[in-house]
């Protein structure tokens, strides 16, 4: 008698049940995975609506969750954002940003060096993995986001801007002015000429060589711009909440993740501002500037420290960044 064991092949039947049950693995897996990306937005999104944030002198409040913060038909993946809506809800009157079109008649623009002009692309899984806005400009096109006409200060206020962000390359601007010309159209003259009626005051953030600057200058263009130390989180790429705080007459500070980075003595004088862009420089090409932007918080008029600070704290909680108030 032989004694070679027979080997015995699975059935079709059994390789049917094997392929089955891998199958139903992965699509529990996929299923798991996306039940937990709905949990972390839904959380996200309660953690928005209960969140500690003033609405006094809130000027606009810019996110990236809610349902009602873009054009529902515009909020998927890869797509264009043309509108990214103003959640403040202390105001009926909202400071919407547009992405920079001539059609729209809510607001001006000026000229780009560019051929062409585009809003910022949805990213469905960014910053924490949430839904993030990403603002590109490779060369070819200009990206950016801004205020209509109804942003206005009158110059003497203090100004506090804190907004949760992720650096990708380039140099530019990422928060910069709007120009317009003495009739309130848009532009083709480089902003602080004779042709503008307030191009020269900023309150601005710029990325370059690396670093990153915070930059303030009032209505006769005294100013200056100074070094806040954030080439650790442009090199890691890693999110920040970034805060830029103006005290009239006083100081002019920068905070990262809640801490006090640099400060100045706030010698400039009046700052009436033109509408805020959120994106590349008024008037220059070269911007290569490439960032993640999720949200951002706009006050003219005073806000207390305590304020800020539960701003830092919820804006940490919810992008899952640690903050330090110090």
């Amino acid at each position: 008698m032989s004694n070679i064991k027979k080997i015995k092949a699975f059935s079709l039947i059994e390789l049917s049940i094997v392929i089955l049950i891998i199958g139903i693995l992965v699509v529990g897996v996929t299923q798991s995975s996306r039940l937990l990306k709905q949990v972390k937005l839904a959380t996200a999104q309660n953690l928005t609506r209960s969140s500690p944030v003033p609405h006094r002198n809130l000027t606009f409040w810019w996110e990236s969750t809610l349902d009602d913060s873009f054009i529902n038909s515009e909020a998927v993946d890869g797509s264009e954002i043309s509108q990214w809506n103003d959640i403040n809800p202390a105001t009926t009157t909202k400071i919407n940003g547009y992405k920079g079109q001539k059609s729209v008649s809510a607001f001006n623009y000026d000229v780009s060096p560019y051929g062409v002009i585009k809003g910022p692309i949805y990213i469905a899984d960014g910053i924490n993995n949430l839904p993030t806005l990403r603002f590109i400009n490779p060369g070819s096109y200009a990206t950016y986001i801004m205020t209509d006409t109804k942003f206005k200060n009158s110059g003497n206020e203090n100004l506090t801007v804190i907004l949760v962000v992720s650096y990708r390359s380039g140099d530019g601007y990422l928060i910069d002015r709007m120009c317009q010309s003495n009739s309130g159209n848009q532009t083709s003259v480089p902003c602080g000429t004779s042709a503008i009626l307030q191009g020269q005051p900023l309150f601005d953030v710029y990325f370059q060589a690396g670093n990153l600057y915070t930059l303030v200058r009032d209505n006769s263009g005294v100013g200056t711009s100074f070094d806040v130390f954030g080439s650790s989180y442009l090199s890691s790429k890693k999110p920040f909440i970034f805060t830029q705080e103006r005290k009239y007459g006083k100081t002019v500070t920068s905070y990262i993740n809640g801490k006090q980075v640099a400060s100045i003595v706030d010698n400039m004088g009046l700052t009436n501002l033109d509408m805020v862009k959120i994106g590349r420089h008024s008037e220059n090409s070269s911007d290569s500037t490439s960032f993640d932007l999720s949200e951002i918080a706009y006050y003219i008029g005073s806000i207390s420290n305590e304020d800020r600070d539960a701003i830092e704290e919820y804006f940490g909680k919810k992008y899952n960044i640690k903050v330090s108030n110090q």
